[in-house]
């Protein structure tokens, strides 16, 4: 049984994504959990708040989806496909977490606890790429210049192409745009 803080965010995650953040407010979340709008400052101090702890439930049931993903394999090359393909599928099966990652990057302009958030998760996906780079460097399987520049560059292409399959879902199948992400990759991983 979900507590009623987690009813809360699960609930502003569906609105959020289905109205747009600007058009939800406290009443119709509240209405959505069965409970008092004041009841909903109990648990969060403002719009801000509930929406940073909207993006951390996101980050976190999004980690743990990918990190099963890349933990089948032992290989670095097989791991860092592993971890692309595993954004992309989540781009294309969990828009509604999607739309809650591009409005961190929209709020994060006017909200420093936002932008900390945006800043900490970013550099996170990008030492996780490049720790995988660096477990490939070790191993002989890549050359690598630069892993923190093809780490960034890596991540960039990511965060770019969740974003089009989040607004776009139809421009490219899924199968498609992991195989442009993965080519994309490997030219990298070669220079």
């Amino acid at each position: 049984m979900l507590d009623t803080k987690q009813k809360i965010i699960n609930h502003a995650i569906e609105l959020y994504s289905k109205h747009g953040i600007h058009w939800v407010g406290f009443q119709q979340i509240a209405e959505k959990v069965g409970i008092s709008q004041p009841a909903i400052y109990k648990h969060f101090s403002d719009k801000d708040d509930l929406l940073k702890n909207c993006i951390e439930h996101v980050f976190d049931t999004d980690r743990h989806y990918i990190d099963e993903k890349v933990s089948k394999f032992k290989e670095p090359s097989k791991q860092l496909k592993a971890y692309l393909t595993a954004n992309i599928e989540l781009s294309y099966k969990r828009r509604s977490h999607n739309a809650i990652i591009l409005s961190m990057i929209y709020f994060s302009i006017n909200s420093r606890s936002i932008l900390d958030l945006y800043t900490t998760t970013t550099e996170q996906g990008i030492n996780r790429i490049k720790s995988l780079l660096q477990n490939g460097k070790e191993q002989k399987i890549w050359k690598l210049k630069d892993p923190n520049l093809t780490a960034r560059n890596i991540h960039n292409l990511l965060v770019g192409e969740s974003i089009k399959a989040t607004l776009n879902p139809a421009e490219l199948d899924i199968e498609s745009r992991i195989k442009v992400l993965i080519e994309a990759t490997e030219e990298w991983i070669k220079a």
